[in-house]
């Protein structure tokens, strides 16, 4: 199964999560503590569940989606699909035997910073800065097993700087590809701005500290969630609005009517159970 459509998958069943009933949640605080990594002024950040009852939870979910898509080209659960892949990179092996022992509970996702995505330069859009982050149990695992499934491959494609804190994976080789892989003792990172990714530990100033996402996530009814999507509008609705005068391809009318629109709005989390 391609990474893609295992995405895309992953990404419809959490749309209709809803429709599975919670087995154990976790709290707010404890879904999004890997925001503690990522910039205070990050405008789009998502995490999610990543232990063995919320796969269960969405193979769940994945029955819902057959009843809504049967024509769809799904697997019968996530769990197999997982199983496959990992038999694909090791003969005999399944999900519990090679990502398990040191993937964590939680992962998470950021979008840092919309300026390249609101500007007039459709080629830059894929430099919008971004970053996943996994975290982890076992850093020396998660490390033998990209060496094994990646580094070992195609070692002259890889650049490895190994210290006490970190594991730093670069590609120096493709000055198309500036992605780079991070490993600390409890998560790791992805990102496609090699400069975002914390190698010094926890930054100064974290989404996690920012008191608009930390009085936000407190606007969430439950005491548990599956997974969440803050969004800080402002910023899109700032760039938006930036453009659209950039522009100037907006009537005046409708261009006042954003901003005031933008001089009211807050951010917003949806939250899953």
């Amino acid at each position: 199964m391609h990474m893609k459509r295992l995405l895309l998958l992953v990404l419809t069943s959490l749309l209709i999560l809803t429709l599975a009933a919670p087995a154990a949640a976790v709290s707010p605080a404890n879904l999004t503590a890997l925001a503690a990594y990522f910039p205070d002024k990050t405008p789009i950040f998502a995490a999610v569940r990543t232990d063995d009852g919320f796969i269960t939870e969405l193979d769940v979910v994945l029955e819902q989606v057959r009843l809504v898509m049967p024509d769809a080209d799904i697997p019968e659960s996530l769990m197999d699909a997982f199983d496959e892949m990992a038999g694909e990179q090791f003969e005999g092996a399944d999900f519990r035997s090679v990502f398990r022992p040191w993937l964590g509970d939680t992962a998470a996702f950021g979008m840092i910073s919309l300026a390249t995505a609101f500007d007039d330069k459709p080629q830059n859009d894929d430099d919008t800065p971004m970053m996943f982050a996994v975290s982890i149990t076992d850093r020396a695992a998660a490390e033998a097993w990209f060496q094994e499934t990646s580094v070992a491959n195609n070692p002259d494609a890889y650049e490895v700087l190994q210290t006490a804190d970190y594991t730093l994976v670069t590609r120096p080789s493709d000055p198309d590809s500036p992605e780079a892989l991070l490993f600390r003792d409890d998560a790791v990172f992805f990102t496609n701005q090699p400069a975002l990714l914390p190698t010094d530990g926890l930054p100064p100033s974290s989404l996690a500290a920012n008191p608009d996402f930390a009085s936000t996530l407190a606007l969430l009814p439950e005491n548990d969630y599956n997974a969440a999507i803050y969004v800080d509008q402002r910023v899109i609705l700032a760039g938006a609005l930036a453009s659209a005068e950039a522009e100037d391809e907006m009537e005046e009318s409708a261009l006042a009517m954003l901003q005031d629109l933008s001089a009211g709005v807050a951010p917003q989390v949806i939250g899953f159970t």
